[in-house]
């Protein structure tokens, strides 16, 4: 102990079997001696519980009791469950992590198993001082084991060449297993014929390919976990395609209209693009110039700053370009013609395959402008 000047005592290393009645009795001469009497209370985190116990143990759930420790004069207000979980095929060693809290005035709690695992449990005492050192873990259980609860996800079709199928999806976890023998049952037909029964097949992981499947043909899909108890839920039908060859026909119905030096170009939409269509490409070459005077004049002379001045020389400059025109549409302007002149214009499709066949070549002349100057 320790005496301080401000008249005070001040006791150390105080355990919890220190809480007492204690006397205080203080003496000063010639004045006498005073006495005192009181209690003092020791508080600290509770003990660890224990005789941590298993017991009503059914396929996927078990009851845990425990019995507290010393609460080491602060009541217990929750006790923390922690647990191991470790698959049948995993060898790993998980680490503790909590599972659930229990008031603190239960000692027992059900818990909720995952099937074809391995368990074991501890629990800790808390106090508003703190908390205890864990207890020590229960003796191992393990669950039996059981058909998937789930199936695999983001099933899909990833295919990228012609006449094949590749089907995937994304792996399950082996905790979601559930048994052994774990595998997927994987289904296939054309989506164009639903009387056409199932093609199945099993497979340890994705993917799986089927061939001779025709070019961008449509099927419907589906994919189920199996192990040795049984099947997975009923899985949900996708739809899907073999993978996509470029564009097999020209587009067709190919007509422009001239206004100065823009041609508006219109078409009809491509067929047969045997893929998902991406867009169209316009190429133009210019013939040189015109074989007929069109008198129609851009009117008084065009001034042009230097920044117009450097792409009126380039769009001047070049004899054939192209645009990419992208998604479904079927027009588009093209800009930048050489006034007085002949051009040639052809247009494709195009997928992730490459590019249709050209279209019949279209023929157009622009007019006759006036003359340009330049700052």
């Amino acid at each position: 102990y320790t005496f301080f000047k401000n008249n005070t005592l001040k006791v150390t290393k105080v355990q919890s079997d220190d809480t007492a009645n204690y006397t205080c009795e203080v003496e000063t001469e010639p004045l006498g001696h005073v006495k005192a009497t009181g209690s003092i209370t020791v508080i600290a985190p509770p003990g660890p519980p224990s005789s941590v116990s298993l017991s009503g143990v059914e396929d996927h759930s078990v009851n845990l009791s425990w019995i507290p420790g010393p609460s080491h004069n602060s009541p217990i207000t929750v006790f923390i469950v922690e647990g191991h979980e470790q698959p049948h095929s995993e060898g790993r060693n998980p680490a503790w992590q909590t599972w659930t809290t229990v008031p603190g005035n239960f000692s027992h709690v059900v818990l909720r198993l995952k099937p074809f695992c391995n368990y074991r449990f501890r629990v800790t005492a808390v106090n508003e001082i703190g908390q205890s050192n864990p207890s020590k873990p229960s003796n191992e259980h393990r669950s039996p084991p059981a058909a998937p609860g789930l199936n695999p996800t983001n099933v899909r079709t990833n295919s990228t060449d012609p006449g094949t199928l590749l089907i995937t999806w994304d792996e399950m976890e082996k905790h979601l297993h559930n048994g052994q023998d774990f595998k997927y049952q994987v289904y296939w037909r054309e989506a164009n014929n639903k009387n056409t029964n199932w093609n199945t097949a099993s497979v340890k992981s994705p993917p799986f390919i089927v061939n001779n499947t025709g070019t961008f043909t449509p099927f419907e899909i589906k994919v189920q976990a199996v192990n040795a108890v049984g099947s997975g839920p009923a899985p949900a039908t996708m739809t899907g395609h073999s993978g996509e060859d470029k564009p097999e026909e020209a587009p067709t119905g190919v007509s422009t209209t001239v206004m100065n030096s823009t041609v508006r170009v219109t078409w009809n939409q491509v067929r047969n693009v045997r893929g998902h269509l991406l867009g169209y490409r316009i190429y133009i070459r210019r013939l040189g110039p015109s074989s007929r005077r069109d008198r129609r004049s851009l009117g008084k002379h065009h001034h042009m700053g230097e920044r117009d001045k450097h792409e009126h020389h380039k769009r001047m400059n070049r004899d054939s370009w192209m645009v990419e025109v992208r998604g479904p549409e079927t027009s588009a302007e093209v800009t930048g013609l050489r006034l007085f002149s002949q051009y040639e214009l052809r247009l494709t499709a195009f997928n992730s395959k490459g590019e249709s066949p050209p279209s019949t070549p279209v023929h157009l002349n622009t007019p006759e402008g006036g003359e340009y100057k330049f700052k």
